[in-house]
Formats: structure tokens, C-alpha cells, sequence
């Protein structure tokens, strides 16, 4: 069961790296995050704080995925740092969700009138 667990963390950060380096070759490389901004705006008259913030690392947006990455790393190679496979899962899930909910916020879309 150890190894099936093991796997299991493993394979939720590689996910998570996986979309956050997608997202922030996404944002490094393409005019998104302004656009994504302006729409905000046009639609709610005001961007969400958490996407202004998000979309302000644009050229910066590298480090959460290598955050992960090496926290994955240190998890793998070190035999007493392997009980941070489900932390380093967990923070690679929740920066790539942040990274998501940035361009998708939730709370406002279900708020606006269709």
C-alpha cells in the first residue's frame, strides 16, 4: 500500500507541475493575462485582486512550478523527506489551481447575469 500511495502522490505533483508550466508558458508568452484583465473588466467593471496579483508575476510565473519541482525532487531522492510526497502533491495541486482560478473566477461568473 506504501508504494501504491507513494505512486499515487507522485503522479498528483507531476500532474500539477505538468499544468502550472503549461499556465505560466501560457501567460510568458502570450498577451492572456491582459487580456483576461481587460475582460474582467469590461464584464464586472473591476479585476478579482487574486487576478491582478496572479497576472502581475507574468515574466515571474516560472518559479511556482520549480518550487514544486524541487520539492518533489527532495521528496523522491531522500528516504526520510518521502512524507513530503502528499505535501509536495497537495502544493503543486493548490498553485495550479490558483494559477486556474486566476483566469476563471468562479465567484464572479456565477454572480453575472447570462
Amino acid at each position: 500500500m506504501q508504494k501504491l500511495t507513494s505512486f499515487l502522490f507522485v503522479f498528483l505533483a507531476a500532474a500539477g507541475i505538468l499544468i502550472q508550466a503549461f499556465v505560466s508558458w501560457y501567460w510568458m508568452n502570450t498577451e492572456a493575462p491582459q487580456q483576461f484583465l481587460d475582460f474582467f473588466t469590461s464584464l464586472y467593471g473591476y479585476a478579482p485582486a487574486w487576478s491582478e496579483w496572479a497576472f502581475g508575476f507574468k515574466q515571474n510565473s516560472w518559479w511556482p512550478p520549480l518550487v514544486c519541482v524541487a520539492l518533489l525532487i527532495l521528496a523522491i531522492t531522500n528516504r526520510r523527506a518521502q512524507s513530503l510526497l502528499g505535501m509536495a502533491a497537495g502544493v503543486s495541486l493548490l498553485f495550479a489551481g490558483g494559477l486556474v482560478y486566476a483566469m476563471y473566477p468562479l465567484h464572479l461568473m456565477m454572480q453575472a447575469p447570462v
